[in-house]
């Protein structure tokens, strides 16, 4: 049996993973650009407006470290983009987990201007930096 020829899973896999960093890193940017710009009014503050980042991204490492946790370790004998065939599906649930956390964080920045959901963003790009492509399939 022939495979299809194209991009291997592992290559789709990094392509995905660097696609999602350089999303939350122009969220980022734009939102800080933003609000530094004075192009949003003075936003809405309070507590829960502040706690509510925080805890969502919370929820995001609660789902991250279950879904991490499910990820087998590659057998010696199997290859890198067979193991890519297997658990691309998880591997894109655990990163869409930390993007998530880390869009909510840029977007309640610039809506509220709370430097606090900026902790939430910098969490969500936490879990990415340890869950690159090539870590989780070669741990």
């Amino acid at each position: 049996m022939t495979r299809p020829s194209g991009p291997s899973n592992a290559r789709t896999a990094l392509f995905i993973y660097l696609s999602m960093i350089v999303a939350v890193a122009l969220a980022l940017l734009m939102s800080v650009a933003l609000r530094t710009a004075g192009v949003f009014p003075p936003g809405v503050s309070g507590l829960a407006l502040d706690v509510m980042p925080l805890a969502i991204a919370a929820a995001a490492v609660l789902v991250f470290v279950t879904v991490r946790r499910r990820l087998p370790e590659r057998p010696s004998g199997q290859s890198e983009d067979d193991w890519w065939r297997a658990n691309l599906p998880a591997a894109l649930t655990l990163w869409a987990t930390a993007e998530g956390a880390a869009l909510v964080g840029a977007v309640f920045h610039l809506v509220t201007g709370s430097p606090t959901a900026l902790a939430a963003t910098a969490l969500g790009l936490a879990l990415l930096a340890f869950s690159t492509p090539t870590g989780l399939a070669n741990r």
